[in-house]
């Protein structure tokens, strides 16, 4: 086996470029889409596009500051279809991106991803209900992008019909949007795509628990199977008697653990539900799973709040520092706003909110992987906020939150860091059965195969003396190694076919961070088999 090229891709919800949708609430009196991009350490200049209504603006921003705009409602995604109403956001620094949607009694909000985090497989959560939509979007960013719709109980979309084993399949070009909305249960939708695409959902009013009082409005953008990761803290939202909380496994026979007792056995798609008091947990999923937290409706806890939902980073998620804005529009109905930080304990006295300490009392504690971790709910004016360490490397778990005395909430990460890994990591290893050929005596064979370690997976095809092979030349195979590593490997076996034959052969693996060749191997083959690898790295 010998190495070859590897190369790094370190990612998080920090970007330059993103596309966002909206998904709002039907019109009301009083509501109000906001788009909030929010600076870091360098000024920056934002081009911004309606590419449903053919607007565009730049916008210049401080450094770590923000710009608050609203959404036109014409970019509103109602009936089901495909559009181009998508707003795309090009920035010449990286920045963040938020979307604030709803209204005085009905709203929620997301962290948009940007395009270095789109993937092509992803599975939905939502909260079903039995009297208002649940739906999701599904934005391309490459032409001839083909895309497989698998939801767990049947839907139709014009004239066909899909169900737990029967997919819809659509293709989309660049920066088209595909929107779909039913009243159906539609967690563990799976959506599959050759191409990396973006994936949002929503509900349009839900009640949590279905049983009680205080429905409300619901989206998020949701991250790559890829991006699924293995261990969680779940926090309270502030004033908040209880919480509930939705695992879903990316895996057949994935092992779900709360804070060391074992709950649970889920195959891929599967879901499994619980709600939780006022004591801060943790999940261990044997396979990476995705982790989504629901605040519940007022008549739960006496409390004048609804329901918001947000994808939880995991531990291995957090980000050094945050770059946060609040809303502070009086007709999205929130009056009071908060951050919900997670630190390792012993630290806590440098963590810093726009350069001021926070107390150090009033923390939850929760040991995790030997170490004591500290959660709070700290209460913050509705503007912008710098979060960060007095000290360099350490790492915060942030969501923002925000509820009202008028039955309305948000939620939604403050980011994510996601897994510094080894994108396109690729090696050639030579498999020979038997070195000899001999006549009258039958053939030995010799595998030439190359491999590759990917996240999220590589695609492969074979190079023979500089022309495109037909995949029906070689044999691949993708294996689980971890949650940061995907092999593929692929396969071509020499034999008495190739007899007295001189050919130069390479692999080409591609994923969403770019292509990867391996050099060329020259192949003689005669009455006795002998390989010879050619311009080889060393």
């Amino acid at each position: 086996t010998r190495d070859l090229i590897e190369t790094k891709l370190v990612r998080s919800s920090r970007g330059k470029e993103f596309n966002v949708v909206f998904l709002s609430p039907s019109p009301s009196s009083g509501t109000i889409n906001r788009l909030i991009i929010t600076t870091y350490e360098i000024a920056t200049k934002v081009r911004i596009t309606n590419k449903g209504i053919n607007t565009a603006s730049t916008y210049s921003i401080q450094a770590n500051s923000y710009i608050s705009l609203p959404i036109p409602d014409a970019m509103r995604l109602e009936l089901n279809g495909t559009y181009s109403r998508i707003t795309n956001i090009v920035a010449d620094q990286e920045v963040s991106v938020a979307v604030y949607q709803g209204g005085a009694n009905r709203q929620d909000g997301y962290r948009a991803l940007p395009v270095t985090a789109y993937g092509k497989e992803y599975i939905t959560v939502h909260y079903s209900t039995s009297n208002s939509a649940v739906g999701f979007a599904i934005v391309a960013i490459d032409d001839n992008t083909d895309i497989s719709i698998l939801p767990p109980t049947p839907i139709s979309y014009q004239a066909a019909t899909a169900d737990s084993t029967t997919p819809i399949t659509i293709t989309l070009n660049r920066h088209q949007v595909f929107h779909y909305a039913t009243i159906a249960n539609l967690t563990g939708t799976l959506i599959t795509a050759n191409n990396p695409v973006a994936v949002f959902g929503y509900n349009e009013a839900t009640k949590i628990p279905l049983s009680i009082n205080g429905s409300d409005y619901l989206i998020a953008q949701y991250p790559a199977v890829a991006d699924f990761d293995t261990v969680y803290i779940l926090p309270r939202f502030p004033d908040r008697l209880n919480n509930t909380f939705r695992v879903i496994a990316s895996q057949d026979n994935t092992r779900i653990t709360l804070s060391g007792s074992l709950l649970t056995m889920l195959d891929k798609r599967k879901f499994f539900e619980l709600t939780l008091d006022s004591d801060v947990k943790s999940i261990f999923c044997s396979l990476p799973c995705l982790v989504v937290g629901f605040s519940q409706g007022y008549s739960t806890d006496n409390t004048t709040s609804d329901p918001s939902m947000t994808i939880l980073p995991s531990f291995y998620q957090f980000m050094t520092d945050y770059s946060l804005y609040f809303i502070n529009q009086t007709q999205f109905g929130v009056d009071t706003a908060y951050v919900i930080v997670t630190t390792p304990y012993s630290s806590r006295s440098n963590l810093r909110i726009d350069n001021a300490p926070v107390s150090a009392n009033d923390w939850s504690v929760i040991r995790l992987i030997g170490i004591d971790y500290g959660v709070k709910s700290i209460p913050v004016t509705r503007t912008h906020h710098i979060v960060n360490y007095t000290t360099s490397g350490a790492k915060i778990g942030l969501l923002q939150y925000g509820q009202s005395g008028r039955y309305g909430a948000y939620s939604l990460p403050g980011g994510f860091q996601f897994k510094t890994v080894y994108r396109l990591y690729i090696f050639l290893s030579l498999k020979p059965s038997n070195l000899t050929f001999e006549e009258n005596k039958g053939v030995g064979s010799l595998f030439m195969t190359c491999k590759a370690l990917a996240n999220p997976e590589a695609t492969v095809v074979w190079y023979k003396e500089g022309s495109l092979l037909s995949p029906s030349y070689y044999n691949t195979t993708t294996t689980f190694v971890n949650s940061t590593a995907i092999e593929t490997a692929s396969t071509i076996e020499f034999s008495e076919t190739n007899s007295n034959e001189t050919a130069s052969y390479y692999c080409q693996f591609s994923s969403q961070v770019g292509q990867l060749s391996t050099p060329p191997a020259t192949f003689t083959f005669s009455s006795k088999l002998h390989i010879y690898f050619m311009n080889l790295i060393s």
